[in-house]
């Protein structure tokens, strides 16, 4: 008899599920779950945003791909089709993304983000290299669910112990432990489907399904001491998708309800932290927002155990007939229909109050944001409108290539209409956009269709328990790729790593028999140009994160150590420049320090190599300017401040300085610079003011 080759789509045959040892195969899926649980330690460390967070760990996930393609592969019959069309698709997508370095704008960002892409990528592989069987997925929910939720439990216990809670707000937002309050909405928000999930489980016992309900709670409520409005679309419409594609929709809306309902009941408690208008005002709001949270959580606890006891206790009114549970079904999917028909009629209806939201999304900011008693009930204006403009315009100029991957400061600068001096478009799709042009959009959308697409047939062919589990973690990745349409979440390491890796859980979670007997090992290449070609990709990988991570690690210990040994931050700041000669941060930084110990030619060597570096970087030409200008060049600095000007001309101090040069007065090169730095608190680099 012929035999097919064995793939998702063409199971084995039973017998084959007796091959199969499930210790192995839950050893073999722990690259997966290491993956997840990097996202998760570096997650209280703002995010895994700073270069020397997140390198690290991308060197190691290199390190572990390379392992596991080497010692242990998966076998042919673990593979999925779909889920190596995504894989591709995104990794055509890193490939632009460093190509971009060749005509972008800040050749350095562009090679962080080439790197930022391909630690994506590696935790997007490692989760989704081999099958999950239901046991292992489910136990991958809980490290995301558990992780998330002790953190911000840890959250909430430092506001009750930090001698200044104060520090861990912006503006009455909650910001820690990210430092942007958005984000940190955001990364509590990736553990609420897993969680709310593993509380309809039937697998579980129902202590744990009490504790499942009261994590989604716990991580809610938190989420909402940030006040972020995109958190809240975000959340909203991935609980229509949860809702909708979970196999059991009616325990699912009632497992949503509960967390929902218990942030409705402390909602005033919740808000209330960001209007306190003193130390000890925030002292009384932090308790009765904790309260609130402990309240919930332990009503939550009881609701979900009891209601988990009772379903153990009386199975025949938890299932029903098959008949009975798909009629219940079209009732909840014509329900669902109904609301998103009524919803369009309301839009539809309402010309003019589709009109007012979009005229206060142009033309308000965010004064009229914070008006309110919350961030909910103000105007929906910000800046993005004018991100966006700009974003679009840069598209424009650049219609196929764009200006290069994280190049967004540089014409935003020249352009804006706001006061604000953002690294990021706040939108993944307007970044990519303005950075990558039309083909880094195709290329990112191409991964985002397979991807569904790869979801979609997983989830079709798994049984109830396996699809649940799927809809979750892929309800994980769609809070935080929503919430990224509007917010620049994607910078965030710790975030994107936790929901790529969900992404790749979501798609080879299945019930088939193929995923359960896919655990074998593969074999390794053993032809001599495979391993030369897998050795070269491996070391070039390398060699890209290491540079510029160590260059990052040797200029952020140059800046601990610049008040107390300047020759010694000097010396890493050398090594910095040398190992990243993309980035002009490190030589500013550089010529800066050497200036105030006296040596301005060294400085001034420095800044004009910053210039050749990124010939767009409006700092490196304004501190030249100010080297030419202390020392009397004045034709060289004029040169300078007027490309300075160009680059930033709504900068006022810009502006001042070149009035003085050319008028040839003297430059105070140190004042200038402390009054920059409290205008914009860029500690010596630039670009970094959000």
């Amino acid at each position: 008899m012929a035999t097919v080759p064995l793939r998702e789509d063409h199971p084995p045959a039973a017998t084959d599920l007796e091959t199969a040892p499930p210790r192995r195969r839950t050893t073999l899926l722990l690259p997966g779950a290491l993956a997840i649980a990097a996202g998760l330690v570096i997650a209280p460390f703002e995010g895994g945003f700073r270069e020397t967070t997140w390198y690290p760990v991308a060197l190691f996930l290199m390190a572990l791909t390379a392992l596991v393609l080497v010692v242990a592969p998966p076998a042919r019959i673990g593979r999925s089709r779909p889920f190596e069309l995504a894989l591709g698709a995104f990794v055509l997508f890193m490939l632009w993304t460093f190509l971009s370095i060749a005509w972008g704008a800040v050749p350095g960002n562009a090679w962080d983000a080439g790197n930022r892409a391909l630690l994506f990528a590696l935790a997007f592989a490692l989760a989704g290299l081999r099958p999950w069987p239901a046991g292992a997925a489910r136990a991958a929910l809980w490290l995301v669910a558990g992780g998330l939720g002790a953190i911000a439990v840890g959250v909430l216990v430092a506001t009750a112990t930090k001698a200044h809670p104060i520090e861990m707000f912006l503006q009455g937002r909650l910001s820690e432990p990210v430092g942007y309050a958005n984000a940190t909405a955001g990364l509590f928000l990736l553990g609420v489907f897993p969680a709310i999930h593993l509380a309809t489980a039937r697998e579980e016992r129902w202590p744990l399904r009490g504790l499942a309900l009261a994590l989604a709670t716990v991580l809610l409520s938190t989420a909402l001491l940030t006040q972020s409005r995109g958190g809240v679309i975000a959340f909203a419409a991935t609980a229509a998708i949860f809702l909708v594609l979970h196999p059991r929709r009616w325990v699912a809306l009632a497992a949503v309800l509960v967390p929902a309902a218990m942030v409705a009941i402390g909602w005033s408690a919740l808000t209330d932290v960001r209007n306190a208008e003193s130390a000890g005002q925030l002292d009384d709001a932090l308790a009765d927002a904790r309260g609130a949270v402990i309240l919930g959580a332990l009503v939550a606890f009881a609701l979900g155990a009891a209601a988990a006891f009772g379903a153990r206790r009386l199975p025949r009114l938890s299932t029903g007939s098959e008949g009975a549970r798909r009629r219940g079904e079209r009732v909840f999917l014509a329900l669902a229909a109904l609301m998103a028909l009524g919803g369009a009629v309301f839009v539809l209806a309402s010309p003019g109050w589709l009109d007012e939201r979009w005229e206060e999304f142009k033309n308000t900011g965010y004064e009229r944001v914070e008006s309110d008693e919350t961030r909910f009930g103000g105007a929906l204006g910000s800046s993005r409108y004018d991100f966006y403009r700009v974003a679009v315009d840069e598209w424009k100029d650049h219609p196929l290539a764009g200006n290069g991957a994280e190049s967004f400061a540089v014409p935003y600068l020249q352009e804006r209409r706001t006061a604000e001096s953002p690294r990021y478009a706040h939108s993944l799709p307007f970044e990519v956009l303005s950075g990558l042009g039309a083909i880094g959009l195709v290329l990112l959308a191409l991964f985002v269709v397979a991807a569904i697409a790869g979801f979609s047939a997983a989830r079709r062919r798994a049984g109830e328990a396996e699809a649940g589990i799927a809809v979750a973690a892929f309800a994980g990745f769609s809070v935080w790729f929503v919430h990224g349409l509007v917010d620049w979440l994607w910078q965030f390491a710790a975030l994107s790593l936790i929901a790529m890796a969900l992404l790749g859980l979501a798609m080879r979670t299945t019930g088939s028999r193929a995923t359960l007997a896919g655990g074998d090992v593969g074999t390794p290449p053993r032809s001599i140009p495979l391993r030369v070609a897998l050795a070269v990709v491996v070391l070039l990988a390398a060699v890209s994160l290491a540079l510029p991570g160590a260059a990052a690690r040797y200029e952020r210990a140059a800046f601990e150590r610049q008040a107390t040994d300047r020759a010694g931050a000097l010396d890493r700041l050398e090594r910095a420049a040398e190992l990243d000669r993309l980035s002009a941060s490190p030589l500013i930084a550089h010529a800066v320090l050497a200036r105030a110990g006296g040596n301005a030619e060294e400085a001034r060597a420095n800044l004009v190599d910053a210039v050749d570096r990124e010939p767009e970087n409006w700092f490196a030409h304004f501190e030249l300017a100010l080297q030419d200008g202390a020392a009397r060049r004045y034709d060289a600095a004029k040169r300078s401040i007027d490309a300075a000007r160009r680059l930033n001309p709504q900068q006022p101090l810009v502006a001042e300085v070149q009035e003085a040069i050319r008028a040839r007065r003297m430059i105070d090169p140190g004042k200038i610079e402390r009054a920059l730095r409290e205008q914009l608190s860029i500690r010596l680099r630039p670009f970094e003011s959000e």
